[in-house]
């Protein structure tokens, strides 16, 4: 894939439409393909006049520098704005590759008035994009972290984990949103293996308690948990809130008949959520691994199988809900060594389902897992 190439996915045209955009590194995960990409990334955002509701970008640290320096100036010679919020990403740290993609969603200007997306600043220096429309309001939350109003990080990892939702949760109330109302998380936990039963027992805890919810209604978000950092933090998240101004309700899928609920081993997330947006229903697919019904691990030390079981895992969930493989706008494929990428590539290649996805090397919640798949589709 020399030069890398930019995925260019719009499901909806009317009454608005909605962009997933996906850019892909080179086999080399170079910085000269990120500079092509920006540049392909920030003429369509222009052209096409997209207003970003999320941005990830996916890359080393040490890289972090160069890429948004690329990113701004890409934006800026389209006369874009490059002060918006986003979300920057290492997974684990490899020599190989400095950077690994980006993914876009955005919605197209409606009309000369432009469309009904801001920017929003949060307590604590947390920022989002709030989405308006008369059917529903829609806030996306980059990069929460787990610092105190006025304070350091503290030093201990569930001491971050239970300060970054409670962050969280001030974000959303200061935009008028209850936690009751989140659809989707993206969590990341640099040392993921270490202490995510540890995470686990903390988002458990809050998630017991009515009140964090706002309410008496608690519904579990879907959710991906994966290796992952910004900056010093051991963990952060990126959210996703619904607050519907009509009758309608997010859905949240606990189940598929592959696979049962993931609180019945511990984690609290549903395993998609589909949200209904303008009279279409976009689905919210959580990571997703090679796990039984049961919740063990399914083919241990094959990572080809574990990809397949991984892909099969979200065709269920798809199924069911009236979508396919072919109906994915966006993905994220997060694998543990190159040899399970080569494998998960293959095992889409069997499938027929070359999905739009950014390749993310990074460390599964268990250490048997290799591959996790997260998708956004939109029938």
């Amino acid at each position: 894939m020399r030069g890398g190439r930019l995925i260019v996915r719009v499901p909806r045209e009317k009454p608005f439409q909605e962009y997933f955009l996906t850019g892909c590194a080179d086999g080399l995960g170079s910085l000269e393909s990120a500079q092509r990409i920006f540049s392909k990334l920030a003429q369509v955002l222009a052209q096409r006049r997209v207003q970003p509701l999320s941005e990830r970008i996916y890359g080393l640290g040490r890289a972090r520098r160069r890429i948004l320096e690329m990113r701004s100036r890409a934006l800026r010679t389209w006369g874009l704005e490059s002060a918006l919020p986003f979300t920057y990403i290492e997974g684990r740290p490899s020599d190989r590759r400095e950077w690994s993609g980006i993914q876009v969603w955005g919605v197209g200007r409606e009309g000369e008035e432009g469309a009904p997306v801001a920017s929003v600043a949060c307590p604590n220096g947390i920022r989002g994009r709030l989405w308006t429309r008369p059917e529903f309001r829609l806030l996306h939350i980059s990069s929460v972290h787990g610092a105190a109003p006025g304070a350091r990080i503290p030093l201990k990892p569930a001491a971050q984990a239970r300060r970054m939702f409670l962050n969280a949760r001030r974000a959303l109330s200061a935009q008028g949103f209850r936690y009751a109302e989140v659809i989707r998380t993206w969590i990341y936990i640099r040392r993921i293996l270490e202490w995510y039963g540890q995470f686990n027992g903390v988002r458990n805890a809050l998630y017991a308690r009515p009140d964090f919810f706002g309410g008496n209604v608690r519904i579990f978000p879907a959710s991906t948990g994966i290796q992952g950092h910004s900056l010093d933090e051991e963990c952060n998240m990126d959210v996703l809130a619904f607050s519907p101004l009509d009758n309608s309700r997010a859905r949240p899928i606990l189940k598929s008949g592959r696979q049962g609920p993931a609180f019945s081993y511990g984690s609290a997330f549903s395993r998609a959520v589909s949200l209904p947006i303008a009279g279409r229903r976009v689905l919210h697919v959580s990571g997703t691994a090679s796990i039984a019904p049961t919740g063990e691990n399914l083919c241990e030390g094959n990572p080809e199988g574990q990809s397949l079981q991984a892909i099969d895992n979200i065709a269920a969930i798809l199924r069911e809900n009236g979508a396919g493989l072919k109906d994915i706008c966006s993905a994220t494929v997060f694998y543990k060594s190159e040899k399970a990428l080569q494998a998960c590539r293959k095992a889409m290649s069997r499938l027929g389902a070359p999905l739009p996805a950014v390749t993310v090397p990074a460390d599964v919640c268990r250490p048997g897992l290799q591959v996790e798949i997260e998708a956004v589709a939109l029938p």
